[in-house]
């Protein structure tokens, strides 16, 4: 078999090994999961948690990054810098959390690279097990806590490469209904996108007084530089409460503020950048799903068309929120399949400059796209009957 046939191979193993992952945490699976036993010295769940999961069945994933970068290949691959992610799961109840300077998608952090770099003892790359590849920046938490390819994984993580001024990356799950990611990093830069300072910011629990899943993101970028367009403060903020067996709720907040342009360049149709201004824009929206919150949008939005058409001369469009039935895998995946109704996919990203080059059509780097400000959601929660 030839260099590129073993590797294209490495690819589908990883990518199958990755899909086992996501479906032993977000589905109803038999017997103690991933996730071995309770953690000395954690909090015990109460009587009126566990006897929410002895009738549920939830699979969640919360997501947050400042500077997100989507590829098809054709796979699609969802990478962050930084990024916080938290996921849910039962039965058995799970919890695991992550914060990290930069992450190139599951598919490649959690089964490629470890493939290339296993263990002692293992030099099978179809079969990692514990792998010598130790991401620089990342935190990862889990509750109950097991050992991974990348070694323990406790209730709680912190990680400061430059000390209490600098970058840092923390992760805990206090219960197995509850995780927190958190990530900040400076001095930004990838492919011209230039930044001051990002953000990550993720939360997500049971809360046993509403009976819901409750995710709470936010992302952020300071200083974010475009070429000659700037922009001050690039946030998004998602808040997703999701009962059992039914739509959820979703609260956002998009926020662009200190929109300007040097005036010494020109922007994508040939016109000067000076007329941009300072321009800014504050969309949200309290409780609204579907239908209504599109509209609800694009109501703000027209009151906002100087901002639009300031950011569309640069190749760079507002992204309305969007939520999904449907979707297995959540984004990455196109499919939408009437088999995985009751799965929910929420997003309120606030940029995108992405491409398609029509002659990269079903081959490597099909779709590229870049998100600023990305937030997302998804997941199931349904009671069992007794």
């Amino acid at each position: 078999m030839s260099v590129l046939g073993k590797r294209t191979r490495r690819f589908r193993l990883a990518y199958a090994a990755l899909a086992g992952l996501l479906l032993s945490a977000m589905t109803v699976t038999d017997g103690a999961g991933l996730l071995g036993h309770s953690p000395a010295g954690a909090r015990e769940m109460n009587d009126e948690e566990r006897a929410v999961t002895s009738r549920s069945a939830w699979g969640t994933y919360a997501w947050s990054a400042p500077i997100e970068w989507y590829e098809e290949i054709p796979y699609g691959l969802v990478g962050g810098y930084p990024m916080a992610d938290v996921m849910l799961g039962t039965p058995p109840e799970k919890c695991e959390s992550r914060a990290a300077g930069s992450w190139f998608s599951y598919a490649v952090e959690e089964a490629i690279i470890p493939s290339y770099y296993p263990g002692e003892g293992n030099s099978s790359p179809d079969d990692p097990g514990a792998s010598k590849y130790r991401p620089p920046t990342l935190a990862r938490s889990a509750n109950p806590p097991y050992k991974s390819q990348y070694g323990d994984n406790q209730e709680k993580a912190e990680l400061k490469p430059t000390g209490d001024s600098g970058p840092v990356f923390t992760s805990a799950c206090e219960t197995p209904l509850a995780g927190k990611a958190f990530a900040r990093h400076f001095t930004m830069n990838m492919n011209g996108v230039k930044a001051d300072q990002g953000v990550a910011e993720t939360e997500q629990r049971f809360d046993t007084a509403k009976h819901m899943i409750v995710t709470n993101t936010h992302s952020e970028l300071t200083n974010l530089s475009l070429g000659t367009l700037t922009i001050k403060e690039v946030a998004s903020f998602l808040t997703v409460e999701l009962p059992p067996d039914s739509k959820p709720n979703i609260s956002y907040r998009i926020v662009l503020q200190g929109i300007s342009g040097g005036g010494s360049e020109k922007s994508n149709d040939g016109g000067q950048d000076s007329d941009v201004g300072d321009k800014g824009l504050v969309i949200s929206g309290q409780s609204v799903g579907g239908a209504d919150m599109l509209a609800q949008f694009n109501q703000q939005m027209n009151a906002h068309q100087d901002v639009v058409k300031a950011l569309g001369r640069y190749g760079v469009r507002v992204l309305a929120p969007n939520i999904e039935e449907g979707r297995c895998w959540g984004r990455g995946v196109k499919e939408v399949s009437q088999t995985c109704k009751g799965w929910y996919l929420a997003e309120g990203p606030v940029l995108d400059a992405g491409f398609g080059p029509n002659s990269r059509e079903n081959q490597i780097f099909q779709y590229q796209a870049m998100r600023l400000g990305s937030t997302r959601f998804f997941g199931h929660y349904n009671e069992i009957d007794s």
